[in-house]
């Protein structure tokens, strides 16, 4: 597993995906976020959350939490990271390796990529739909 992550935001549908920061494993646990410079400098560019304003600097989560709310959200819950550990046995149990493996079949504005190229998709993420 790698100790970055890129994270992606998804505007409303119509438009592409926009590179909006990277997380950066520190000591085997804590992630630290950054925004990317490119959003940075976006005049349309939205903080991702209040506690995230739009600045150039790392930001750390809060003592005792692996990494910012924001992005543990965005992730599967404890029966999601069960069900991870069964069925792929990762390497490392870090909270962005879950993010990292559970793809891009995800409700939200957020998807996450190895690369800070390509998206994880293209266009809006998939939406689920009750049967």
């Amino acid at each position: 597993m790698n100790d970055h992550l890129f994270v992606w935001f998804y505007p409303p549908p119509g438009h592409d995906p926009l590179l909006c920061g990277r997380l950066d494993l520190i000591g085997g646990r804590q992630c630290l976020f950054s925004y990317a410079p490119e959003y940075l400098n976006r005049s349309n560019a939205i903080a991702l959350c209040p506690d995230l304003p739009l600045l150039e600097r790392q930001y750390v989560a809060s003592a005792g939490v692996e990494m910012h709310p924001i992005f543990e959200d965005a992730g599967p819950d404890r029966w999601g990271r069960r069900v991870m550990d069964l069925a792929v046995n990762p390497r490392r149990r870090a909270a962005i390796d879950y993010l990292a493996l559970a793809g891009v079949d995800r409700i939200g504005a957020l998807g996450f990529s190895g690369s800070g190229e390509s998206s994880p998709v293209r266009g809006a993420p998939p939406v689920h739909r009750g049967a």
